[in-house]
C-alpha cells in the first residue's frame, strides 16, 4: 500500500511540474495591452521609493523593494538602455551572460517597452511570492539593464514561470505571475525577434 502511495505522489509531482509545459499553450488567451499594465501599476496602494531617491524613481511596491533591494531597483529605473538577449541553446556563439550562452544578436528595448517592463518589475502582482519552486532556472531570454558601469541582468524562464535578478554576482529568483506579468513580458520578447 505504501509503495502505491509513493508511486502516485511521484506521478502527480511529475505531471504538476510546470517546466514540462513546453508547448506554450498555457498562456491566457486574453489580449493584454501595455497601456493596461501602466494603469494597473498606478492603482497599487502599497507603494514606496528607496530612501534618497524620492522624485527620481517611479513608486515601487514595498514587497518588491524588500525582495529586490534598493540598489537593484535604483539601477532598473535609472538606466541608460535595456538590451535583450536570446539564449543560444547550441552554445556556439561564444557570448555568455551570467553563465548562459546568448545569441550575438542584441535587441534594444524602446522607451515604451522599457516603461512597461519597469512597471511589471515594480508591481507585487507580477510575482507569486507565496509559491516556491525547486526547479532550476532555464531562461530563454535575458534583459540587461545598464546604468553607466552598473548592470542588472534579468533571466526569464517562461516554461517554469520564473525569473532571476542578477546583480554583483548574486541571483535572487522568484516566480512570475502567470496572469499579469508573463503574458506582457512574452509579448515584448516575441516582438523583438
Amino acid at each position: 500500500m505504501n509503495k502505491m502511495i509513493w508511486i502516485m505522489l511521484i506521478v502527480a509531482s511529475s505531471l504538476a511540474c510546470c517546466s514540462c509545459y513546453t508547448s506554450g499553450n498555457w498562456f491566457p488567451k486574453k489580449e493584454i495591452h501595455l497601456k493596461d499594465l501602466e494603469i494597473h501599476a498606478e492603482k497599487s496602494s502599497t507603494r514606496s521609493v528607496p530612501r534618497g531617491t524620492r522624485g527620481r524613481l517611479p513608486a515601487v511596491d514595498q514587497k518588491v523593494l524588500d525582495f529586490l533591494g534598493a540598489e537593484r531597483v535604483a539601477i532598473i529605473h535609472a538606466i541608460e538602455r535595456v538590451e535583450a538577449y536570446q539564449i543560444d541553446r547550441t552554445g556556439n556563439s561564444g557570448n555568455v551572460i551570467q553563465g548562459y550562452p546568448v545569441s550575438p544578436r542584441i535587441r534594444n528595448l524602446n522607451q515604451r517597452q522599457i516603461k512597461a517592463v519597469q512597471a511589471i518589475i515594480c508591481t507585487a502582482g507580477s510575482y507569486e511570492f507565496e509559491w516556491h519552486k525547486r526547479t532550476r532556472l532555464r531562461p530563454s531570454h535575458i534583459l540587461r539593464f545598464i546604468q553607466k558601469n552598473k548592470v542588472v541582468d534579468i533571466a526569464m524562464d517562461f516554461n517554469s514561470r520564473q525569473w532571476g535578478f542578477y546583480y554583483k554576482g548574486e541571483c535572487i529568483e522568484e516566480d512570475i505571475s502567470e496572469k499579469s506579468a508573463m503574458p506582457v513580458l512574452w509579448k515584448i520578447m516575441e516582438s523583438l525577434w
